[in-house]
């Protein structure tokens, strides 16, 4: 069955197994692993940081930090899903699986930058907000649905599609002033996307690079 746990001080995870979900919750410090957790969708709450790169075997995700620290994952499932990711501590994001990986809810690092990194299709269906910091992507595959933002304000963006296919579909926004490099064996970008510059069509992107993966 599901399984809570919720302290007023730092909590170390020495394994959790359940084929339901798992709630991880320190009010006041931070939350770290020595152990493994399995299960279906991991939250985990912290205040000042969470760095579970232990390796998990987990379906979901969503973390919230406030006040320092970073929010650090490292899993293997096929798919991972991103339901939400709330840093407003000042660290940054980063999120490791081996497998696909797919984003459904917003992710927002606050000033911190934001890591993702899949091993299979990342396929982007919310948005990702970095203020001023890097935003970087890797896949074998990366698939930005219509509608959905990539912002890092004057931070760079790097997609790394691999030797698989970058897609940016119908608006997919990719949002900052400064660098943007996209790496891919193919592309399909729409016309009706952005690449670069901030909201509406306004500025450019310092500089813009699309290469391929292989030569």
């Amino acid at each position: 069955g599901a399984i809570a746990y919720t302290d007023t001080n730092a909590i170390n995870v020495t394994g959790v197994a359940t084929t339901s979900t798992v709630l991880i919750a320190s009010n006041t410090a931070n939350v770290t692993d020595s152990g493994a957790i399995t299960g279906t969708t991991l939250t985990v709450n912290s205040v000042t940081g969470s760095v579970l790169d232990f390796g998990h075997t987990v379906t979901g995700f969503n973390a919230t930090n406030t006040t320092s620290g970073d929010i650090s994952f490292v899993n293997t499932a096929a798919p991972l899903t991103i339901t939400s990711i709330t840093q407003s501590g000042g660290g940054n994001v980063s999120v490791t699986n081996t497998g696909a990986l797919t984003v459904s809810g917003a992710i927002s690092s606050g000033t911190g930058s934001v890591t993702l990194s899949s091993t299979g299709l990342a396929l982007l269906n919310a948005g990702i907000t970095a203020v001023n910091n890097a935003i970087s992507v890797t896949g074998v595959g990366i698939t930005q649905a219509t509608g959905i933002t990539a912002d890092a304000g004057s931070g760079a963006i790097t997609y790394n599609a691999g030797t698989g296919a970058l897609t940016l579909t119908g608006t997919a926004a990719l949002l900052s002033t400064g660098i943007i490099t996209l790496t891919q064996d193919t592309a399909s970008i729409s016309p009706a996307s952005q690449i670069g510059g901030t909201a509406g069509f306004l500025g450019t992107a310092a500089t813009v690079i699309i290469q391929p993966t292989t030569a």
